[in-house]
């Protein structure tokens, strides 16, 4: 039996918990106390014990709880944004390297010149791209008359590779000519309609063509070089 004018010395060694002490307010705060004793649990994380209703432990600081799941520290959410950071500021670098990589021609600025065409060709793709050819197609209404003269690349056999990010001036050569509803010995005299058709390939393979509008005028003048310069050559000419 304790009197009540104890001191404090006295009360803790008999196991009463004095106001102000340790042992008094982590039962105040963490606990309930039901007849001078706390119900434990043990820590979902580090295992030690800590009252039946705490909800957060007071060793390692983990929540007991949903928030468990959710609880981050300051120091992984601010890993957390800096990842983020810079992942988005690296995307640029993940797509050019990662990504489908190619070649992307565009043919403009057709003309003519002789016998002889040329364009202006863009590779705004990261891989080189192939120009394979081009022909010059005659068109009437009834299709009853036309032409096609093919071309091939100036000094170049399989095509003319254009590299990433260059537009280079690419002339084409005839090399055969082939009429449809025009008796032999005669000549192709009026179109309705006269384009050029530029041939390509892509770094991946694709296939790639491009039909842009000629003047009829400068086409004949074109046709009439080439049957020129066709027939004054060995194994050409129009067929």
């Amino acid at each position: 039996m304790v009197n009540v004018g104890s001191s404090g010395s006295e009360l803790s060694r008999v196991g009463c918990p004095t106001v102000g002490s340790p042992g008094r307010a982590n039962i105040m705060d963490n606990g309930d106390e039901t007849n001078g004793s706390v119900a434990l649990k043990a820590c979902r994380i580090c295992a030690a014990d800590i009252p039946a209703s705490a909800r957060k432990c007071r060793h390692c600081g983990s929540y007991q709880g949903w928030r468990m799941i959710f609880g981050v520290t300051n120091s992984t959410l601010s890993m957390l944004v800096a990842f983020v950071a810079v992942s988005t500021a690296a995307l640029p670098v993940y797509a050019k390297y990662f990504g489908r990589r190619s070649s992307f021609l565009d043919f403009a600025g057709v003309s003519t010149q002789g016998p002889q065409i040329s364009a202006f060709v863009s590779n705004t793709g990261d891989r080189p791209g192939l120009v394979t050819g081009a022909s010059l197609r005659f068109s009437n209404v009834r299709a009853e008359a036309g032409g096609l003269i093919e071309f091939a690349v100036v000094g170049e056999g399989g095509g003319f590779v254009v590299d990433p990010g260059k537009s280079l001036l690419v002339r084409f050569e005839p090399k055969q000519i082939t009429m449809h509803g025009v008796p032999q010995g005669q000549h192709l005299t009026s179109a309705r309609r006269c384009e050029v058709t530029l041939q390509g390939q892509e770094f991946n393979g694709k296939e790639l063509t491009n039909i842009r509008p000629l003047s009829c005028p400068d086409a004949f003048t074109t046709l009439a070089a080439a049957e020129a310069q066709l027939s004054a050559s060995k194994g050409g000419g129009r067929s």
